[in-house]
């Protein structure tokens, strides 16, 4: 093989070698240890101690790097783990919160999620832009010399946003080029870990039309029996024919409570190994395929991970690493199986789980299913289902495979199905309108029901004829309606007050109906960077970004919920120059 290497000087050249080599690496997985090691360094201040692991199960997807403990606490200084370029930043309410990408020169970035704020030069670049944007949430792309940072240098301060989130620091390790995440451990983090996995629950799985377990034809709960330090036995059951075999196993690290995930899973049919899967690193275009990896009715009935050792033949997940007859596990009559599931943590402590097999043939039937309320969906084609006020539309694909599902639709609620079957793709879900007048249209929205009564906006449009949302859940859905203006309200000063000593001026934005959709304030009508504290409602704005000339200021902000109420508050303030 040859390579022509351009360089204009002796570090392009550098860079160039070494990009090469991690190609190599990456493609032919050279050595046992083809990431490098100990080149990233810890990026926080304090040791290592983690709350989640990588590749650990997550709803509608794998975790995609370490949780890093703070100490319960925000303010943590978080530094850059190599030396390299801030490539990426972004603000959101929701998801990595504030967060920040590096590029490294030997081919990966780190991420660096849920900040507080940036250091003084990241926050200094970044707010230029919001103001330039006059938005508080905000994605941009640094050029490559705008912002180098050296390895141990401070780049932002740890904290809790994105949601609903306890304090703590979420940090990747990814391939630039693929923007796959790669577990950290394997760049040579040393974490302590001397506690084998625990195995809670495992089940067993007819797989096939004349499977059965225990003369049955569902899926089985196995008891489990501890019968030693990292062993597990079950009662012995029967089968015949195609069976499947899971469980539910998570891992704890020493002087840590939180329950973490796995690094790999392995089962052995007569000491013959049938199935291995591993976490090394994933891609997120197929991160939402975990739902077929685990047992998702399981999942949304219990909150229960059920890790499958078989796959289904639309599941492209790249963790799989050893495959036999997609895990699947064929019982003949007559004939005895021993199967082991071996779980592994990233240290190398195993636990094993030994499920006894006798093949038996059974007389029962399995009986006939009763599709008569049931409409059929075929996963080749587009599928219009509609009852009472309520329409829904299926594209193609939208499920795993053709499915048969209920609708039913009364008094503007909407059951379609229940969300116990995974999809791949949203659907529209639409209410017939026609008969409203406009003032019954007005502030109409669509809202998910979990639970019976958690409502949830779905971001919904309305047009003469109907009102529709795109979906990514079965489930309840219902229309509601919200005409009641978001409440908006001063929170540290009062109207016509000299505020000169106060560093921070706050309001509080509150909307109990569709929620709040958006809020723009200005000061003497220019637009000012207030910050929103999702948990309180409090908005805040640093007076220090400001220069004010004048003593008396004018303080304006408009705020719009997602049914489109409008709230406009009007205060003044006085402050020295």
């Amino acid at each position: 093989m040859k390579f022509i290497i351009l360089a204009k000087n002796l570090n392009t050249l550098k860079k160039n070698i070494i990009f090469i080599l991690h190609i190599l690496f990456i493609t032919f997985g050279f050595s046992q240890h083809k990431y490098p090691q100990n080149y990233f360094k810890n990026p926080l201040e304090i040791p290592i101690l983690l709350s989640g692991t990588f590749g650990e199960m997550r709803s509608n997807h794998f975790h995609a790097g370490l949780d890093i403990k703070t100490q319960q606490r925000e303010g943590l200084k978080v530094l850059a783990a190599a030396k390299g370029r801030i490539s990426r930043i972004k603000i959101s309410l929701w998801g990595y919160g504030k967060v920040l990408y590096i590029d490294h020169p030997n081919g990966y970035t780190t991420v660096y999620a849920h900040l507080k704020k940036f250091s003084p030069k990241i926050e200094q670049y970044i707010r230029k832009k919001q103001y330039e944007e006059e938005s508080f949430e905000i994605e941009v792309y640094p050029e490559e010399d705008d912002l180098i940072v050296e390895q141990g240098e401070m780049i932002a301060y740890s904290g809790k946003t994105g949601g609903f989130i306890p304090a703590h620091l979420h940090f990747e390790i990814r391939d630039t080029k693929t923007e796959n995440p790669i577990n950290p451990l394997l760049f040579g983090y040393d974490i302590k870990d001397t506690i084998h996995p625990t195995i809670k629950e495992t089940y067993a799985y007819p797989v096939s039309e004349n499977s059965h377990i225990n003369e049955g034809f569902e899926k089985k709960k196995l008891s489990l029996k501890k019968v030693g330090t990292g062993k597990y036995k079950t009662q012995t059951i029967t089968a015949i024919d195609s069976i499947g075999v899971g469980l539910n196993v998570i891992d704890l690290l020493n002087n840590s409570l939180n329950k973490n995930g796995i690094y790999s899973l392995e089962m052995r049919i007569n000491g013959e190994k049938k199935y291995y899967h591993e976490v090394e690193f994933f891609s997120f275009s197929r991160t939402k395929k975990i739902n077929l990896h685990v047992d998702y009715h399981h999942y949304k009935e219990n909150k229960e991970f059920i890790q499958k050792c078989f796959v289904n033949s639309n599941n492209d997940l790249k963790i799989y690493k050893f495959l036999e007859d997609a895990g699947k596990i064929y019982i003949e009559d007559g004939l005895d199986y021993k199967i082991e599931l071996i779980a592994k943590d990233y240290k190398g402590n195993t636990s094993t789980v030994t499920i006894p097999i006798k093949g038996k043939k059974t007389i029962n039937s399995r009986k006939e299913e009763n599709y008569e309320d049931l409409h059929y969906v075929d996963t080749s084609c587009n599928t219009t289902i509609q009852h009472g006020n309520a329409t829904v539309i299926f594209p193609k694909n939208t499920f795993y495979k053709s499915e048969r599902i209920a609708l039913k639709e009364e008094n503007n609620t909407v059951n379609v199905h229940r969300d116990i079957i995974p999809l791949q793709k949203k659907y529209t879900l639409a209410f017939d309108i026609r008969n409203m007048t406009p003032t019954e249209k007005k502030g109409l929205y669509i809202a998910k029901v979990t639970y019976g009564k958690y409502r949830s906006y779905q971001k919904s449009i309305q047009n003469d004829t109907a009102i529709f949302s795109k979906v990514k859940n079965l489930g309840q859905f219902k229309l509601l309606k919200d005409t009641i203006p978001p409440k908006v309200s001063l929170k540290n000063f009062r109207d016509g007050q000299w505020i000169t000593k106060y560093r921070y001026l706050k309001l509080k934005i509150l909307d109990t109906g569709s929620g709040i959709k958006s809020y723009y304030p200005t000061i003497d009508g220019e637009w000012i960077m207030m910050e929103r504290d999702l948990r309180t409602g409090v908005l805040t704005f640093d007076l220090s970004e400001k220069k004010f000339t004048t003593a008396k200021h004018e303080l304006k902000i408009e705020v719009i919920d997602n049914a489109g109420n409008k709230s406009i508050l009007r205060a003044s303030f006085y402050r020295k120059k």
